[in-house]
């Protein structure tokens, strides 16, 4: 306990030191990666069972409301991998999230460097939005009921 300089009352120490929860960030991190690539092999299959051609999908996907739409579902899955991570936290939700979103960063840009070099504008969509999709899952999910 520390004392008051002014009064000599006592002062409880408040501050706590928070450590970065791990079991958060892998749960979030899963849900956000294994989530996207599950969720987009599905609709992947159900394009493939409805007998459209592999070229008219890949023109759908490569259209530019495809890949707004790839945007936004990949963005919606970090988003809520944030959002778990920081509900499993219980403290520094901001933070989880934001390493959810690093996470999803650095696997993304490794994923799009192998598969889609030379870089194009939604992939650099995806690089500068990530990271601040997750700290606003974080945030989210500090508004507890």
């Amino acid at each position: 306990m520390k004392k008051c300089p002014f009064c000599s009352e006592e002062i409880k120490d408040t501050a706590k030191t928070e450590t970065i929860n791990i079991k958060a960030i892998v749960w979030g991190a899963m849900f956000d990666n294994i989530g996207c690539l599950f969720f987009t092999a599905i609709i992947g299959i159900a394009l493939g069972i409805t007998g459209i051609s592999e070229n008219e999908i890949n023109t759908q996907v490569g259209s530019p409301i495809g890949l707004i739409m790839n945007i936004i579902l990949a963005f919606g899955f970090t988003f809520f991998g944030a959002y778990i991570a920081g509900r499993i936290a219980k403290h520094s939700e901001v933070l989880h999230g934001g390493i959810v979103g690093a996470i999803g960063l650095i696997l993304g840009f490794i994923i799009i460097v192998a598969m889609y070099f030379p870089i194009h504008w939604p992939q650099i969509v995806s690089f500068v939005g990530i990271v601040p999709i997750g700290m606003m899952g974080g945030y989210f999910s500090k508004t507890r009921t």
